[in-house]
């Protein structure tokens, strides 16, 4: 946004100063010097390029795209992790193998086990029968 203000307003940062001669923008520590001819026909430029629908929105335009390539990406990223860690699953072999390992702790759920809390002279022979018991319960 271009407006006059004076010198204690002003962002010592980025400004222009304007001349019969030209135009200079100084920016940080450079000046760059534009004649006032060239400074013209660019702004002349300028401003038929913004009638223009594609560059009158290209900033958004670019700001939206960018935000879409991003969310994209991390879809894909989360995909590429989630397939990676299950990978097992798709080869055959171990397919087998993983289902018959899920169907052995699902068929362990509804097992009891024997107590070992209190485990001091504890003979194989009461450790079986009490497993016994336990499974028939």
């Amino acid at each position: 946004m271009n407006m006059i203000v004076t010198y204690k307003e002003l962002d010592k940062s980025n400004f222009f100063t304007m001349s019969t001669k030209g135009v200079m923008q100084h920016i940080g520590s450079e000046a760059v010097f534009t004649s006032l001819d060239k400074w013209e026909a660019e702004y002349t430029m300028y401003c038929r390029l913004m009638q223009i629908k594609t560059f009158f929105h290209f900033r958004k335009w670019k700001g939206f795209y960018v935000w879409r390539k991003t969310i994209l990406y991390k879809k894909y990223h989360n995909a590429q992790k989630k397939l990676g860690n299950n990978m097992l699953s798709l080869n055959p072999i171990l397919r087998g193998a993983l289902l018959d390992i899920q169907l052995m702790c699902y068929k362990m759920i509804d097992v009891s086990f024997t107590d070992l809390s209190c485990i001091e002279n504890f003979w194989l022979f009461y450790f079986v029968e009490n497993q016994v018991i336990n499974s028939f319960n």
